[in-house]
């Protein structure tokens, strides 16, 4: 069998080499392959282990029954079942060789095999087409350590049949040059604009699993410009209000902006989701932040690539919400910055993103300020300051002591104390804050809508 002289030692979890002895110990093959081989020449500890293995799910699922290993049905269909371990599943598949993709995700057929070979060229990329074995070593037969080494990208076998199989692996390639930093081979970038637009048979819930993915990854920002129009196939409402939609508009520089936001942003998926929308018009965003608009083009157009590609609503909500603010309370000032927060609810998850967001922005368009915003506001959070009117020192039911009627009226006293708080016209003292009721209960001078 060739490609298997070399004896690099890959280390390999206890539990995962339990689970090859014993299916071993059953006269079957089993290779560790996929992630946990690839992470090994990529310098990385694997924590995840995939068996590749002659035996059948129902085969494994017995050996595992008499060591008393629990089985998961994680498509025994396609001869996949993960066994528990100790904590740790280790997934076990079946040699097997697949034809037909007619839902453009699962094959139609799939035919079960007895050699490692006929299954690693099924595989989608070559450095995903490693298997390892403690005794026998490395088996590369499709070069998959050459394109490590590289810092390659590329297709096992013909990338339009590959990609053409499953449209997922466009978002799986974008995401792999993402995190690792590679580059597309290039057939196999040919291939993917090519085919992007198969894209749009995906279910979007997939498409957003990968999309977050790539996202998080260090590289995001190089990969978002470079193939932004191969991602708006997945989602044409993500990009819809970012760049003006011609032919020339995916190469005109459009996304540099958005790329430049991207990697200065912390690795936090809803400050990097709100960072795509970063390249709407701002002079027009910033007049509707400051005409007290609750939404703005950027926002709308988040909501709507969101919803499209079912996110969680969670964060659907944070993401518009960051994306309507970013232009708000601009100035990085005590007075400011606190207002800002008691208008946001005094929540400082939110505000930390908001800033973090804010920073990234400023990074990316050349502004450097004496300190950053998220470092101003956590000092700001360290020191006590109020933040909201449940940071005072008196609450609503001290106002109805004092004797306001209940209603909106002790809302606005409330701001209005805070307000003063925070210009430092009297202290946030329970004695000044009662003191100040009169005066202020009534004021106009509350936070803004």
């Amino acid at each position: 069998m060739s490609g298997m002289k070399d004896r690099i030692h890959i280390p390999i979890d206890t539990r995962a080499l339990e689970v090859l002895r014993a299916i071993e110990a059953a006269q079957e093959s089993a290779w560790f392959v996929g992630g946990c081989v690839r992470d090994a020449f990529l310098g990385k500890r694997a924590q995840d282990f995939d068996i590749a293995t002659s035996a059948s799910w129902q085969t494994v699922a017995a050996i595992a029954a008499k060591h008393g290993w629990r089985v998961i049905d994680t498509g025994a269909a396609h001869g996949s079942i993960a066994v528990a371990v100790d904590g740790m599943l280790v997934e076990t598949t079946t040699y097997r060789v697949e034809s037909g993709y007619s839902d453009a995700r699962r094959p139609d057929s799939v035919t079960f095999v007895d050699a490692i070979e006929a299954d690693l060229a099924r595989r989608d990329f070559r450095m995903n087409a490693l298997a390892y074995h403690p005794e026998r070593g490395i088996l590369d037969l499709h070069g998959g350590r050459k394109d490590i080494a590289k810092g390659i990208v590329s297709t096992v076998g013909a990338p339009e049949e590959r990609f053409g199989e499953d449209p997922l692996r466009i978002m799986r390639a974008l995401r792999f040059c993402a995190q690792l930093g590679f580059q597309m081979d290039h057939a196999t970038e040919s291939a993917l604009f090519a085919c992007a637009d198969g894209l749009g048979r995906i279910a979007v819930e997939r498409v957003f699993a990968e999309l977050s993915k790539l996202l998080l990854a260090p590289c995001a920002g190089r990969v978002i410009a470079r193939y932004a129009s191969v991602v708006a196939h997945a989602c044409p409402e993500l990009f819809s209000r970012s760049a003006a939609p011609s032919p020339d508009a995916w190469n005109s520089g459009a996304f540099e902006r958005i790329a430049r936001v991207l990697d200065a942003a912390p690795a936090d998926r809803t400050v990097r989701f709100a960072a795509l929308f970063c390249g709407i018009d701002a002079e027009e965003e910033r007049r509707q932040a400051n005409a007290g608009c609750k939404t703005t083009p950027a926002a709308e157009a988040a909501r709507a690539a969101l919803t499209s590609l079912k996110a969680p609503r969670r964060l659907t909500e944070d993401v518009c919400a960051l994306v309507a603010n970013r232009n708000a309370a601009r100035p990085v000032q005590r007075e400011t910055m606190l207002l800002l927060a008691a208008r946001l609810g005094g929540d400082t998850a939110f505000m930390r993103r908001l800033c973090a967001l804010q920073d990234a922005e400023d990074n990316a368009d050349g502004i450097t300020l004496p300190v950053a915003r998220t470092e101003f506001f956590d000092r700001l959070v360290c020191a006590g300051e109020p933040l909201s009117r449940r940071d005072l020192a008196i609450s609503g039911k001290d106002l109805v002591a004092c004797g306001m009627q209940p209603g909106p009226a002790i809302a606005t006293a409330l701001d209005a104390l805070l307000h003063e708080v925070v210009y430092g016209r009297i202290a946030n003292d329970e004695n000044e804050l009662i003191a100040a009721i009169p005066s202020s209960a009534f004021s106009p001078a509350c936070l803004p809508d």
